[in-house]
């Protein structure tokens, strides 16, 4: 163990001098709320301050605090072990944040602002995952830990003063200004010790593979006659060795076993919570009865998309969280989402379901060797994943998995899903209590799977006044911020037939929102505000970018829309209210005044497309990289760099250090900030003042270089305005616009750009290629494209081959028999058009079978009835 004393000092320091400004009651108070916390508490802590300010009549913000509060509570848990001398400082830390947190809470308008702070510090904060194993080994890294928390603490302790001095009980905004520069200095010194931290980590992880190796050379040139106290050093350096590389397997295995973000869903539903609504559902007899229940039991929430149960979701989360906060039950929960893909597989709601239940630190020996049988597959098998469901679930007599949306996974995941829960619920080892929210159609379903016993409708009277609330809120919102003067209630019909007639004379907003909904149905990311304005503000072909046309305030880009599009305040990005708005848009319109807002998404898909294009050959980055030298105008391998430059200058493993972190992080953050520091590098700028300047001025600079390709598949020239400076892009290798290959394998199109055409279904890029006057396919590799679509049913690529009339009669032959395997009767009709012989021999391409022998073995009798007719025999 570590001497305390030095490391911890600062924190000692900062926790007596705050509270030292505490009265006698509010010591006592923080003594109160000074307890040890453990993963739990945040939940806990953040539902018991929305319930508490219930009566703001505005959406909940204390999910704002949830990023950082996990922060402080993730270092309180982890403190102690080198604070030997005084346990109680952990438990201050997180005492402390949580005493003023509840103290500010009764000042509305200071509480807001002092919200949107601490969730503005989260980037700040240090990374607990980066730490959390290399700590106990590195005092320096102790010291940097201490101080920056020390720090958040002198943060509480202002935020107390500032309650203290006379006349801001009122907290009026008057008064919020001079407050906001305190605060600028404290914010700017976590900015610095954050920064500390990280070079900390980095020193403490090559001190730690040093260490490693000297302790093993150490011990094999160790001889009898040393003096013992070497050989307990040694000793002593291979147990924290080995206590350390023990951490770092079981936290590989975790993250092998799950990383998807389950957090993240959650705090987003808890953030659309308005008031005190929701709260009905922990009154009725139904869930009180569940909650009862002496056996393994299931609850059914269901209802009509957009009713509120996501919403609802959250709140049973709170509830069971809050039930006992002390004794808490043990719940996990997930939230399956339309939009991510990932999130609808059984494997991943079983594998972050399993995840919940271990940690690093508390993981057993057992544990991790089933992990490791677990694991030994890619990906695992869904049966071993039950077994070890069943194992970590007997952590407690009784626990809640609450699960949101089950009924967005496709039947063959919800069966599996059912059917894992099924086996657990049968188990006589746990009391298992399941909550599930669903659209109404999977009833049928969930009977055959599970015993419904408990279940409640998002009609039922008891919901009523979620309603009536939710619009006397929205309503006192809008009158209070000015954005509603009604004289007589009756008044309100008519305002809402004035919006419809009135669209019309608001032209430039409605065309606005409709610009919005078409980038954020087709953006492959979620877009922020900053991008988004851009993105609306740029039309095909422009030159450059023209600030006159840009939203002059950009947090109107929102209301533009109504309540369809929602900013979503922790993470920054503009996304759909729910899913069903965007399958609105998407529908055929069934009202005349709205035609203009429906759309279809190939064709948004195409229209980002061609902005993207338009901007990355804006000629403000032709100026710009024209300064630049050529070396570093391309977008580079960073690990290929690394291996480069590193392989002179470091010693093996410092190097393989580097390069192992700079390929996870290029694993981990799929492109974009990669993307923008190439971009950056290629622009010439250094220093984050100029990055920052940059990004102010070209927002959507890295999603256009990162998606350009990907949002254009359907380019082609009849189509395209952009078509010339799509091509200019691709012939040149413009440093802005990013490519998933080099340079070399693009001009000499490689087998790895030949893939990715065809798994990406790009046609403007096999048209373009294949269209070159230099550089075309080979006629090994254009039989591969033909061949490999026809089996595939990609009628557009065979089209595009046999258009420009390069395909040799034997290949049109072997897409033939893999067609009629395939029964892609639409391709079939295009071969034999182009002349394809339907009675060419077997090709070892086509499985040794003919045309006709493919269709019939694969069943498929229209194919086999056409190539009849063709004369095959």
């Amino acid at each position: 163990m570590l001497k305390s004393l030095s490391v911890d000092q600062p924190l000692r320091s900062a926790l007596r001098d705050f509270q030292d400004i505490l009265s006698p009651d509010q010591k006592r108070d923080l003594l109160a709320q000074a307890t040890v916390s453990d993963a739990a508490a945040v939940i806990i802590l953040t539902a018991e301050i929305d319930r508490e300010n219930a009566k703001r009549r505005s959406r909940g913000v204390a999910t704002r605090l949830f990023s950082f509060l996990e922060s402080v509570q993730q270092f309180s848990t982890i403190v102690d072990t080198f604070v030997s001398s005084n346990p109680s400082i952990a438990a201050l830390v997180w005492g402390s944040v949580k005493f003023v947190i509840l103290v500010v809470s009764n000042f509305s308008s200071y509480f807001d602002k002092l919200s949107t702070m601490f969730m503005n510090l989260r980037s700040h904060c240090p990374i607990y995952s980066e730490y959390q194993i290399l700590y106990p080994c590195s005092a320096r890294l102790q010291t940097a830990l201490c101080t920056f928390y020390a720090t958040v603490v002198h943060f509480c302790k202002k935020a107390i003063e500032v309650i203290q001095r006379k006349g801001v009980v009122q907290a009026t905004t008057a008064l919020w200004r001079p407050f906001e520069v305190e605060f600028g200095n404290l914010q700017n010194e976590l900015q610095k010790q954050n920064e500390r931290v990280r070079i900390e980590i980095d020193l403490a992880s090559q001190q730690a593979a040093y260490q490693e190796r000297m302790a093993a050379s150490r011990e094999r040139h160790l001889s009898r006659w040393r003096a013992k106290r070497d050989h307990d050093e040694a000793l002593n350096r291979r147990i924290q060795a080995n206590k350390r590389q023990l951490k770092e397997r079981r936290k590989s295995l975790l993250e092998t076993l799950s990383s998807y973000n389950y957090k993240t869903a959650f705090k987003q539903a808890r953030g659309k919570r308005c008031g005190a609504t929701c709260s009905w559902l922990a009154q009725t007899s139904e869930f009180k009865d569940w909650l009862g229940d002496t056996q393994s039991s299931l609850f059914w929430c269901y209802g009509i998309p957009g009713s509120g149960k996501t919403v609802l979701t959250a709140s049973i989360i709170d509830e069971l969280f809050c039930c006992n906060p002390i004794n808490h039950p043990f719940v996990r929960f997930f939230f399956c989402q339309y939009d991510s893909p990932e999130s609808l597989k059984a494997r991943t709601i079983l594998g972050s379901l399993i995840r919940q239940c271990l940690d690093v630190d508390t993981m057993s020996d057992p544990n991790e060797a089933d992990l490791k049988q677990l694991l030994r597959d890619s990906p695992p098998d869904f049966k071993d994943l039950n077994l070890l469901m069943e194992k970590v679930a007997s952590v407690s007599q009784e626990q809640f998995i609450v699960i949101d949306a089950i009924d967005e996974c496709e039947k063959a995941e919800r069966n599996l899903f059912l059917s894992a829960m099924r086996r657990l619920m049968n188990s006589s080892k746990v009391k298992l209590k399941v909550f599930l929210a669903s659209g109404f159609h999977i009833g049928i379903e969930l009977e055959r799977a599970l015993k419904l016993n408990h279940r409640i409708s998002m009609a039922s009277p008891n919901a009523h006044s979620d309603i009536k609330t939710y619009i006397e809120n929205s309503v006192a919102e809008k009158k209070k911020d000015g954005e509603l003067v009604v004289g007589q209630s009756q008044l309100i019909g008519e305002i809402q037939d004035a919006l419809i007639k009135g669209a019309q004379e608001i032209s430039w907003t409605a065309e606005s929102a409709r610009k919005i909904f078409r980038w954020v149905a087709a953006a492959k990311r979620p877009l922020s505000l900053e991008e988004l304005r851009e993105a609306i503000a740029i039309q095909p072909c422009q030159p450059s970018l023209n600030s006159e046309a840009l939203e002059n305030d950009v947090n109107r880009l929102v209301p533009y829309c109504g309540n369809l599009i929602v900013f979503d305040e922790e993470d920054k990005v503009v996304q759909f209210a729910h899913h069903t708005v965007k399958q609105f848009l998407l529908a055929e319109s069934r009202t005349p005044s709205l035609d203009s807002f429906h759309f279809q998404l190939p064709h948004a898909d195409h229209d980002v497309g061609e902005v993207c294009v338009t901007y990355l050959n804006f000629n403000d980055f032709k100026r710009q990289l024209a300064k630049i030298s050529a070396t570093k105008t391309h977008i580079y391998d960073p690990s290929a760099m690394l291996r480069t430059s590193l392989s002179a200058g470091l010693d093996m493993s410092t190097g393989n250090y580097w390069l192992r972190r700079v390929q996870l992080g290029t694993a981990s953050n799929v492109g974009r900030i990669d993307v923008e520091r190439q971009l950056y590098d290629a622009a010439g700028v250094n220093g984050s003042g100029s990055i920052k300047k940059l990004q102010a001025t070209y927002a959507l600079l890295p999603y256009a270089s990162e998606h350009w390709l990907s949002h254009s598949p359907a380019f082609a020239e009849e189509n395209t305005k952009t078509w010339r400076l799509w091509n200019n892009l691709l012939l040149t290798g413009s440093s802005v616009a990013q490519m998933p290959w080099t340079f070399d394998e693009w001009t000499h199109r490689t087998k790895s750009v030949i893939r990715w055409v065809l798994q990406n279904e790009h046609c403007a890029l096999l048209r373009h290629i294949e269209s070159s006057d230099t550089n075309t396919l080979s006629s090994e590799g254009r039989r591969q494209v033909l061949v490999d679509s026809a089996a595939q049913g990609r009628s557009q690529f065979v089209d595009i081959l046999i258009g420009l009339g390069k395909i040799q009669n034997l290949d049109l032959g072997i897409a033939l028999q893999v067609a009629t395997g395939g029964g892609h009767l639409d391709v079939v009709e295009r071969l034999l058009v182009a002349k394809a012989d339907v009675n060419a021999a077997a090709a070892a391409a086509g499985h040794g079978r003919t045309a006709l022998q493919a269709a019939a073995g694969g069943g498929h009798r229209d194919v086999v009835e056409r190539l009849k007719q063709a004369g095959a025999k």
